[in-house]
């Protein structure tokens, strides 16, 4: 009897559901165990269960805590916080050493931001008044020619002592080869070369359409772009090489480190080469965009672009007809439909629109 009290005593500690057992169990069966099988019993059992269970959740969570903590010290977690350390007291001092350097060459500095400033506005202006055509304000036109021929007299005359229009034909100025001369040297005359060329595409701004007609004058900026930027990447190889070469590092490292720099550079030049080369042969090729149509045979004469009667009307693919000097106009800086948005061409409209880069050649 005791055996059997002991084996009905551990089933109630481990099954808690008294109720569903007494309610399979006959009237004898279920006198027998609510008299060895206490209520007090079960509960308790329960209480252990839900003790373990609890129990359970916390080795869960002290698990979860020995991990973090793993990750905490491993070493790719303490070399992360090392170099954070590391960095945290090396900034100040770096931050003072480009204050320094900053305030040395603050002449230089504040030029350089100047020209990109002034840069800025005349480039804006420019495409401006060409996507103006006949609406263009000649006399902005020519105020901007001025102040861009003034910029460029008033750099070369300040800093006339150093001769720095002499690296315009690849001659080397009057200044050190330090790394700041040379950069110094370099942007200014990307910045004189690239007013130069702004100039010339004001002069075709404003010229007659009798003499470059709207039509083609996409293409002329285009031209004079490329062969800026075949000219601009040219212009700091003489500077670097006499830089790389200065005698207090040696002949071996001189010729290793211009060796480098001569091929990347090769690599630059060819690269302007062959899209100089796709550009002449853009200049000199006759684009068409779509049919020619007689006025007669529409309905509407009007052009959409410039709101006058249609002159030379082209129909495009998309059945949309305007004037063949407007659609070539808008071509040059958009490759869709003005009407409809639908794609024409497939020829990007880089450099067309009057635009100048603003990608310094330091390099």
């Amino acid at each position: 009897m005791s055996h059997y009290r002991m084996s009905h005593t551990r089933s109630a500690s481990w099954s808690p559901q008294r109720e569903l057992l007494e309610s399979s169990l006959g009237e004898p069966l279920r006198n027998v165990l609510r008299e060895y099988v206490p209520s007090a019993l079960i509960q308790n059992g329960e209480n252990t269960s839900n003790s373990q269970n609890t129990a359970t959740v916390n080795m869960g969570d002290e698990e979860d805590d020995r991990d973090h903590n793993n990750n905490n010290n491993s070493p790719g977690y303490l070399d992360f916080t090392a170099c954070l350390s590391l960095v945290k007291k090396i900034l100040p001092f770096v931050v003072l050493m480009l204050l320094r350097w900053v305030w040395e060459h603050r002449t230089g500095i504040v030029v350089l931001i100047a020209l990109f400033l002034a840069f800025l506005h005349f480039n804006k202006t420019i495409r401006r008044h060409v996507s103006l055509r006949d609406r263009r304000h000649v006399s902005t036109v020519v105020a901007n020619m001025l102040f861009l021929a003034l910029n460029v007299h008033i750099v070369y005359y300040v800093f006339y002592s150093e001769k720095l229009h002499r690296c315009l034909y690849f001659m080397p100025p009057e200044l050190d080869n330090t790394v700041w001369d040379v950069l110094w040297a370099v942007g200014i005359t990307d910045f004189m070369v690239r007013f130069g060329v702004m100039f010339v595409k004001c002069l075709c701004v404003i010229q007659w359409r009798c003499i470059v007609p709207y039509k083609s004058r996409g293409k002329w900026y285009m031209l004079l772009e490329n062969l800026s930027h075949f000219y601009r990447v040219l212009l700091p190889f003489p500077r670097w090489i006499s830089f790389f070469m200065e005698d207090n590092q040696g002949l071996v490292m001189g010729l290793i480190l211009c060796g480098i720099y001569v091929s990347i550079k090769l690599f630059q030049v060819f690269s302007k080469m062959s899209e100089l080369w796709a550009v002449v042969r853009f200049f000199f090729r006759d684009q068409y965009y779509g049919t020619l149509v007689k006025k007669s045979d529409l309905s509407d004469t009007q052009c959409p672009i410039c709101q006058e009667e249609l002159d030379e009307p082209i129909m495009l693919h998309c059945k949309h007809v305007f004037c063949d000097e407007c659609i070539t106009s808008w071509f040059d800086r958009h490759p869709t439909c003005p009407m409809c948005r639908a794609r024409i061409t497939t020829t990007p409209p880089v450099w067309r629109d009057g635009s100048t880069s603003a990608l310094v050649q330091f390099f």
